[in-house]
């Protein structure tokens, strides 16, 4: 984040694969904007100099703009060190979100202020499960497509037919018929993934909310019937197809363990129905071409 602008990399946002997101077109890279037009209140800006001068130059600068009026500011961040200020700083306000960046700085604040203890929970949930893994990809992004591409050479993959799903719960049914017959001898990957121009086609058709709302339940239908099935480490690719997931299995909270891509820990599922068991969440653009085999590399 730069001037208020996200980058992924060193593209903009508005100019990055994300642009072609099937669910949230992303078509502007200028987050104060962007939230401006989503908020009734001032949205103000603290760039990168307020926050490279320390946690006092940024609490400044913030004060400042609440002086002005503003009711909320997004905060510039390109290095570790930006985020661990930023975190120090968010300790005393009632509100602070943003993408897996903020998580370090915060957590990085929390141990040096003794409210957390290092390690904690690294342990607990890096412990083995052991029993078969499955991954499912229901991210259209640039990224898991080439991530899929990637795992069709290392284990079996299913490519679902996004116009069945839409249409009905066959699909679904017969993926988790497919799959049934080949946990024992190995991982296996289920996708829904689609190149751009196949999902607009289909939003097209049936809209886009219904066909987005209808493959992320089928992939959450997939995975019930997989953990029912044994499956004990699961890999998702894609920030809604996750939360479907996520929701389905009724788990309410996650211990986090070794990092697979900057961003995206193993998770060790905490007060689940589904038992013990390690999971990976991603969204779409994270991780690189060889995501798949590096988390379950990690997810024991």
């Amino acid at each position: 984040m730069f001037q208020g602008h996200l980058f992924v990399g060193a593209v903009p946002l508005n100019e990055s694969p994300l642009k072609d997101h099937p669910l949230n077109p992303m078509h502007d890279s200028n987050l104060v904007r962007v939230l401006a037009r989503q908020s009734r209140e001032k949205i103000g800006l603290a760039n990168l100099a307020a926050v490279a001068h320390g946690p006092a130059s940024l609490r400044a600068r913030l004060a400042d703009l609440a002086g002005q009026g503003v009711a909320a500011a997004i905060v510039d961040a390109v290095f570790d060190t930006n985020l661990e200020i930023i975190g120090t700083v968010a300790l005393a306000h009632r509100l602070s979100v943003g993408a897996s960046g903020i998580g370090l700085g915060l957590a990085r604040a929390l141990v040096a202020t003794g409210q957390v203890k290092s390690g904690m929970t690294e342990s607990g949930a890096n412990v083995p499960v052991g029993g078969p893994a499955a991954c499912l990809a229901g991210s259209c992004s640039q990224a898991t497509l080439q991530q899929i591409a990637k795992a069709e050479a290392i284990m079996p993959v299913l490519h679902l037919d996004p116009e069945r799903v839409v249409a009905n719960g066959d699909e679904a049914r017969r993926a988790v018929g497919w799959a049934r017959e080949r946990l024992m001898d190995g991982p296996l990957l289920i996708a829904s993934s689609a190149t751009p121009d196949e999902v607009a086609a289909l939003q097209a058709r049936h809209g886009r909310d219904t066909a987005g709302h209808a493959i992320e339940q089928a992939m959450a239908e997939i995975a019930e019937a997989l953990v029912q099935a044994g499956v004990r480490r699961l890999v998702v690719a894609g920030g809604e197809t996750s939360g479907a997931v996520v929701d389905r299995l009724g788990i309410p909270g996650f211990l986090v363990g070794a990092e697979i891509a900057a961003g995206v820990p193993v998770l060790r599922a905490v007060g689940a129905h589904a038992g013990d068991m390690l999971l990976a969440l991603k969204s779409g653009n994270f991780g690189g071409p060889e995501f798949f085999s590096d988390a379950l590399r990690l997810m024991r």
